[in-house]
């Protein structure tokens, strides 16, 4: 039961994705026909990709555990440096003002350029 989950999960977390490799497929310029429209590829495309990530792994349910273990590694420390980075900064009296220059370069004619202090 906790894999179906993790796997709609993973669907819905993934649909924005499924959806831009359709609408790149789209972008190729090939000749499709009318009914082949943007919900078709989208369909055709998970379904290809789903039935890509079954047949490449033998034990899909250890593989995605240990793929969560290797991200939960670095979840942690770094939520701790971005907690104490903020706990800091409610303490601190800068502001964003004391930071900027006072006297920003003036815009390049050409767009923004780097250039030394």
């Amino acid at each position: 039961m906790v894999l179906i989950a993790i796997i709609l999960g993973a669907v819905s977390a993934n649909a924005l994705n499924v959806y831009s490799g359709a609408i790149s497929l789209t972008a190729l310029g090939l000749k499709l026909p009318a009914w082949l429209n943007r919900s078709v590829l989208v369909v055709v495309s998970g379904v290809a990709g789903t039935a890509a990530a079954w047949a490449s792994l033998s034990d899909a349910g250890s593989a995605y555990e240990a793929f969560l273990l290797v991200i939960a590694y670095w979840v942690a420390p770094w939520l701790g440096v971005v907690l104490v980075e903020r706990w800091f900064q409610s303490r601190s009296t800068t502001t964003t003002a004391d930071l900027a220059p006072a006297s920003p370069t003036p815009p390049s004619p050409t767009g923004p350029v780097w250039r030394p202090c």
